[in-house]
């Protein structure tokens, strides 16, 4: 059986408030409307993609958004552990919807962050870095074109928000063999390769420590590393010093 991951993305409209002059140097008086979802867009890893918009409500998006994480048993997303589920949470109380049923997540800005020193660890950036693409652009006034539902503006809002998944499908698909968790190969009847569940892998090399000894593995598909779980020492006598 093969593991149901899905890779997401939302977009968000501001809160309405009211403030006095120079808003950046002064609290709201009053918050008058919450921030909310404008749209999302989903995909399920080499599968079909979603995206839906309304700028009205975002009612009927946190069901469908509810629907997909309730199936899915890993989630994807860039920066998708701090901003992401968290907004998607925070919508979810407000409507008093209750948690979906549990799912793992690869936020791949962690990922980044942890591995590498870019100059840049953008989703965009990292993009153009490994070659697999870019974000569309835009600029603030497409978001106020949204506020006021111009057609256009959510036309070209959920074009945007669709690329960004298939940009996070492609970074994703580059950056898994440097993935540590979740473990992948246990999907997987028989040996596989835990960051792709990919079968094409050889045995190169021993791990080693004072207790322990096992055979290392190189995937030929996501180029990962990994190990098997037999403990060799295991197998025959230890000499202690």
């Amino acid at each position: 059986m093969r593991e149901k991951i899905l890779l997401i993305d939302i977009e968000t409209l501001p809160a309405l408030g009211f403030f006095w002059d120079k808003p950046w140097e002064t609290n709201i008086i009053e918050v008058v409307k919450q921030w909310q979802i404008l749209s999302f867009s989903a995909k399920w890893l080499n599968g079909e993609q979603e995206t839906h918009i309304d700028h009205k409500t975002d009612r009927i998006l946190l069901k469908k958004i509810w629907k997909l994480l309730d199936q899915a048993e890993i989630v994807v997303g860039q920066n998708l552990d701090r901003f992401d589920i968290r907004k998607i949470n925070a919508r979810f109380l407000f409507y008093n919807m209750p948690p979906p049923s549990p799912y793992r997540t690869v936020d791949t800005l962690k990922v980044v962050c942890k591995n590498f020193a870019l100059l840049s660890n953008k989703q965009d950036d990292l993009g153009k870095f490994m070659g697999t693409g870019r974000k569309i652009k835009t600029d603030k006034g497409l978001w106020l074109d949204c506020i006021k539902g111009k057609k256009s503006a959510l036309k070209q809002m959920s074009e945007y928000n669709a690329q960004d998944v298939i940009l996070l499908e492609a970074n994703y698909l580059k950056l898994r063999a440097w993935t540590k968790t979740p473990n992948l190969a246990i999907f997987i009847n028989g040996i596989a390769c835990p960051h792709c569940q990919s079968g094409d892998i050889i045995k190169r090399g021993l791990q080693k420590n004072n207790t322990t000894e096992y055979h290392r593995i190189f995937c030929k598909n996501c180029r990962g590393w990994s190990r098997l779980s037999e403990n060799l020492r295991l197998t025959r006598p230890i000499v202690s010093i």
